[in-house]
């Protein structure tokens, strides 16, 4: 909440569409802990061991950086044709939170059918993600035999969803590398910066899935990946909302406003 608020200060003109962006992941984990509660009061396992049930809410999280991407690159578009001399209509996503957030209520309806039909239909524990469509046959498997994979093994649908995530998040970090070039304001590279905890944070949630959820470890370390992310972008943000003129009600901030790093990510002197 504080990341989102340092991000939308009037002073950052930052792209309402990014903003919509970056605040669906509250969405993403408002709907999760329902969907963890269901998967341990109707089947006993955790959210993680239901196929049906993980998929579904992961894609919130796809949603959430799909969303984040769109908008960052209808803004950079519109800056670098600004840049390069060619006028043009500045996009409905940079001035209104409109089009992101029907965007986001489209994607999470369909998100939200993906769950409601299985459970409509009495799925079980381990009913595949999306029905499984994309896997391919035990059978056409010589060695599926002799190596079954453990009963709360990803679908290759429900991976897809997690790599998708992935890969969005990197864009994205990208794009405020990009917008620092073109806004002229250096302390966008620190948002890169500052990101970089909680895409640790997705990486590790994939290498426990990856080994079928059997490194308890792993769990309580992407907690702690996640927190330190949410804190990182948090100070991102408020150098950014600092760099451009806002001031803070209450004054400076002890080592807030004095240490960090600076844009290249060398120590600030």
């Amino acid at each position: 909440l504080a990341f989102l608020f340092f991000l939308q200060v009037p002073q950052n003109n930052t792209p309402k569409g990014v903003t919509v962006g970056f605040a669906t992941c509250l969405l993403f984990v408002f709907l999760t802990i329902p969907a963890a509660i269901a998967a341990k009061i109707w089947y006993g396992v955790s959210l993680a061991d239901s196929d049906w049930l993980h998929g579904s809410a992961e894609s919130l999280l796809t949603i959430t950086n799909l969303v984040t991407v769109v908008a960052f690159r209808q803004a950079l578009s519109f800056e670098e044709q600004e840049r390069n001399g060619i006028r043009g209509s500045v996009p409905e996503s940079v001035l209104s939170y409109a089009p992101m957030t029907k965007l986001v209520g489209g994607l999470t309806a369909v998100a939200f059918l993906t769950a409601l039909l299985p459970g409509l239909v009495g799925a079980e524990v381990h009913t595949p993600y999306l029905g499984g469509i994309l896997d391919i046959p035990p059978r056409a498997l010589p060695w599926s035999a002799s190596h079954p994979e453990p009963e709360n093994a990803l679908t290759i649908a429900c991976w897809i969803i997690h790599i998708t995530s992935l890969v969005e998040f990197l864009v994205a970090m990208g794009f405020c590398w990009r917008y620092a070039d073109i806004t002229g304001n250096p302390k966008w590279k620190g948002l890169t910066w500052g990101l970089l905890p909680l895409h640790s944070s997705g990486i590790t949630a994939c290498t426990y899935h990856l080994f079928y959820n059997s490194i308890p470890v792993l769990v309580p370390l992407q907690a702690m990946l996640t927190c330190i992310g949410n804190t990182t972008a948090m100070f991102a943000a408020y150098r950014i909302a600092k760099s451009n003129g806002w001031s803070t009600p209450w004054g400076n901030i002890p080592y807030l406003d004095d240490v960090g790093m600076n844009d290249d990510g060398n120590s600030d002197k």
